[in-house]
């Protein structure tokens, strides 16, 4: 449905904040707390003192010291192990010099581990979706768009029984809203005019299409493509219809995105890395060589990608959601030989049931050089990536840029012209 998201770190695995929530790596075996060696017999009394926790981590720091010392012994060449076995050593050697100050961190990730956090929201997908339907799209969460409804005074309380899973993924992880009014203004940058026509593929719930025509009600037309027509029609039910007279201004057609429609539109949009499921080469130019020829002249292709160190790592992330449930983004596998990646989206309830796989994706993990490239293969004249450059304690900025730095996880847009 519309849409999760990372400065370099080859040897450091130490998980930083991502957005004031940080990782659960309960299941990594390396975090484990380093064991002090015990006193020797022949210490004096003195020397054989209990070691508390500063005392343990000054420990570690020497242990670690003389791990390094050791190590830069070994590749000055006066050791005659293979280069399996100094791999080896490299490894040991920053891991015990990374765990003395790891006592904390482990403690603190646990705490944020055991209640969701309220801070900026996390730059990493948040949703899922199966097959060539968007019921549910991975993405990083984006700020609010409008006050989601329900559990307010007076108002039912959500449990796994009474919701609805694309219910609760629209107020959980999409901002249609802000989407429309940053495509807005990048086409018009661009193209020196407004957009009106737009595609919206792998539109499931259309409720990016609906905050479309919303922005511009006297010119705005949407059109969304997708396959499921279960989801189609909750879209149809539950958004169209409370457009008013303006849902004569959106067609939601049952259509595979493959498929070229007449080169009408201004803009065609592939949010929430919907695209992803193309998991080849060729599947994926072939989808982008359709987007082409549906494009007018001068017609724009907006797309959004994530990545980041933590996005090849399997890890769950929670957040507290307005109307009394929590949202789970979890990723579950990821195969470093072909970039597969399974991710989950969870809802946790406050009566203690739970949506579990309300939504699953089955993905390939593309990065941001691959989709260019693919781009300019299908006949995009340009394909650049904009990137968030706001502060972190602040709302998100979206600009061109030609190089940034790594982060545990971000979250960037490719606009592409024709």
């Amino acid at each position: 449905m519309g849409h999760i998201v990372p400065e370099k770190r080859l040897t450091r695995p130490v998980s930083r904040p991502l957005g004031g929530i940080r990782a659960d790596f309960g299941r990594r075996v390396w975090y484990e707390r380093p064991q002090v060696p015990p006193a020797s017999a022949d210490s004096t009394p003195s020397e054989a003192r209990t070691v508390g926790k500063s005392d343990q981590s000054g420990q570690d720091r020497k242990a670690a010291g003389k791990a390094l010392a050791k190590l830069q012994h070994h590749e000055r060449g006066t050791t005659g192990r293979t280069s399996n076995q100094s791999a080896r050593d490299r490894k040991a050697a920053r891991k015990s010099a990374e765990d003395g100050g790891l006592h904390g961190e482990r403690e603190r990730r646990a705490a944020v581990d055991r209640g969701p956090s309220t801070q900026r929201r996390s730059k990493r997908p948040n949703s899922t979706r199966t097959g060539s339907s968007r019921a549910g799209s991975a993405r990083p969460t984006r700020k609010p768009g409008r006050r989601p409804q329900g559990g307010g005074k007076g108002k039912s309380i959500l449990t796994a029984a009474n919701a609805d899973r694309h219910d609760l993924y629209q107020r959980s992880v999409q901002n249609p809203e802000e989407e429309a009014k940053f495509v807005a203004k990048t086409f018009r940058a661009l193209r020196r005019r407004e957009a009106t026509a737009l595609r919206e593929d792998f539109c499931g719930t259309a409720a990016f299409c609906c905050a479309w025509v919303r922005l511009l009600p006297e010119l705005n037309r949407a059109t969304g493509l997708d396959i499921d027509r279960e989801v189609l029609d909750w879209g149809r039910t539950r958004n169209l219809a409370g457009l008013g007279e303006l849902a004569d201004r959106v067609t939601l057609r049952e259509q595979d995105v493959r498929e070229s429609t007449p080169a009408e539109f201004d803009v065609v949009t592939a949010f929430n890395f919907s695209y992803w499921l193309f998991k080849t080469r060729p599947a994926l130019r072939e989808y982008f060589e359709a987007v082409h020829r549906s494009l007018k002249d001068d017609g724009v292709f907006f797309l959004d990608a994530y990545g980041g160190w933590e996005a090849h790592e399997p890890m769950r992330e929670k957040r507290a959601v307005d109307g009394g449930f929590t949202y789970v983004w979890d990723q579950d596998l990821v195969d470093p030989i072909n970039s597969g990646i399974l991710n989950h989206i969870h809802f946790r309830f406050r009566d203690g049931t739970q949506l579990e796989r309300a939504f699953t994706y089955d993905w390939r993990l593309w990065s941001l050089p691959e989709i260019r490239e693919l781009l300019e293969e299908a006949g995009f004249a340009d394909a650049a990536v904009y990137w968030d450059v706001a502060p972190e304690d602040e709302g998100e900025d979206y600009r061109q840029q030609t190089r940034a730095k790594n982060q545990p996880g971000w979250l960037a847009y490719i606009v592409a012209c024709k």
